[in-house]
């Protein structure tokens, strides 16, 4: 399947990792002061059951887009980088943002590399490996080409119109 690189989708799609991204920094500072009350607990226990759905939901748009992260050890390394750098800092520095940027870029540049591929191999001709129907004077074997003989064909044109014309006179 053939990627779709549409600049808007993609746009999109970090976008809405970026507000996650803002949503899960927010609940990662202000939980913990508010685990005095018991709410904050909840908030950061729920923010780091939500990273691997989070990072399965980022992989899933990219199969559908058409971009294959499963197949791209560079790009599972990325997900699975920014994943575990979530966790390190506690949701604080959750960049899943980058991470489509990087899908993205290296989607756009696997996908140019393979265009040039094609259009460089479009550029060169194949050689006709069909043998010419006549060769050395010769009708080819199996030609479906029959043969002329156009000596002499000029007198015989000239007898026909003038018997003609001498039957017209006549």
């Amino acid at each position: 399947m053939k990627a779709k690189l549409n600049a808007g989708t993609w746009i999109l799609i970090g976008g809405i990792m970026g507000m996650i991204d803002l949503a899960q920094f927010l609940i990662a500072f202000f939980g913990i002061p508010l685990s005095a009350i018991g709410v904050g607990a909840v908030l950061v226990g729920a923010n780091e059951i939500a990273d691997p759905f989070i990072g399965i939901a980022l992989l899933a748009v990219c199969e559908f887009l058409g971009v294959s992260v499963i197949t791209n050890v560079k790009r599972l390394l990325s997900l699975l980088g920014v994943g575990v750098l979530d966790e390190i800092t506690g949701g604080v520095a959750s960049f899943w943002f980058l991470d489509v940027w990087y899908i993205y870029r290296d989607a756009k540049k696997e996908q140019a590399a393979q265009t040039e591929a094609e259009t460089a191999g479009s550029d060169r001709r194949e050689p006709d490996k069909k043998a010419p129907y006549i060769q050395d004077g010769r009708r080819r074997e199996g030609s479906n080409v029959i043969p002329v003989d156009f000596r002499g064909a000029g007198e015989d044109a000239e007898e026909e119109e003038g018997g003609e014309a001498l039957e017209e006179a006549a």
